[in-house]
């Protein structure tokens, strides 16, 4: 019967700082993040296969094939090959395909998840939080920013780490299809809404100067203070906003919706059209 082998805990926390540390370090086009997971998966190689030459290459080599999950999320899939690997380095029943199997089946799952939390709804309240604070001249919020973000990210990445390597893969599927956590991202998504339409009335400001006259003796009408802000206070603001998010939402890169955003500046600077 083969000896039980365990990863020691200073090796599971190498292999989990190497991969946060380096998930993109050598990012390519032939096996995207291939290379980054071998990398994390080093340490545990080496401790598990160390007397048998053989399963020591095999086990490199099935780790610098093509990978690509989001970093935080990806933690989980790193902890539970961890397990599998030992399982294997043990004499069970586990095979390369199952190895395998497990890193691609969950990649895409996983990274939805990840992205539409992580990049779609905390990052962004972080740093709109962060704007708002530093254009009233707080030099301590990039700092301040970067730390949360890699608070929150370590955090989350820790946890799934520690969910996958002693719970396994119907533990991580579990809590993503879980109710709690569903409305967890439903409330931060509302949350972030709510931080970025403040933002847009406190930091996106767009006003007409057209005036029309209304007689000799009589002060000419406001469009702007006359009508728009009486029935809609920032309702150019936000036309403006809605205008932006339906060009990116076609295809637009950010950067052509700046250069829009110029050219009718200074068209309506010139024109008088806008103020």
């Amino acid at each position: 019967m083969a000896e039980t082998k365990k990863l020691s805990k200073s090796t599971l926390n190498k292999c989990f700082w190497t991969w946060e540390w380096t998930y993109q370090a050598c990012y390519n086009y032939e096996n995207m993040q291939g290379g980054c997971f071998l990398d994390a998966m080093a340490p545990a190689i080496r401790e598990l296969y160390a007397d048998d030459p053989d399963e020591f290459k095999a086990a490199a080599a099935r780790h610098f094939e093509f990978y690509n999950i989001e970093n935080t999320t990806g933690g989980g899939v790193l902890g539970l090959v961890l397990a599998m690997e030992e399982q294997r380095a043990s004499g069970e029943d586990v095979t390369e395909e199952a190895i395998r199997s497990i890193k691609t089946g969950l990649m895409g799952p996983l990274s939805g998840v990840g992205d539409s939390y992580m990049q779609g709804v905390i990052y962004p309240i972080i740093l709109a939080i962060g704007c708002a604070q530093g254009v009233q001249g707080n030099t301590a919020v990039p700092i301040i920013v970067i730390l949360l973000q890699a608070i929150i990210q370590i955090g989350i990445a820790r946890f799934m780490f520690n969910l996958g390597y002693n719970k396994g893969s119907d533990a991580l599927l579990d809590l993503l299809e879980s109710g709690t956590f569903k409305n967890l991202l439903s409330g931060a998504g509302i949350l972030g809404c709510m931080v970025l339409g403040a933002l847009i009335m406190n930091f996106v400001s767009v006003h007409t100067g057209i005036t029309i006259p209304m007689g000799e003796g009589a002060e000419p009408f406001s469009l702007q203070t006359g009508l728009f802000d009486t029935l809609l206070p920032g309702f150019l603001s936000l036309a403006a906003t809605l205008m932006c998010y339906a060009l990116v939402s076609k295809g637009w890169s950010s950067t052509k919706v700046l250069l829009l955003l110029v050219v009718i500046g200074i068209v309506g600077s010139v024109t008088g059209i806008l103020a």
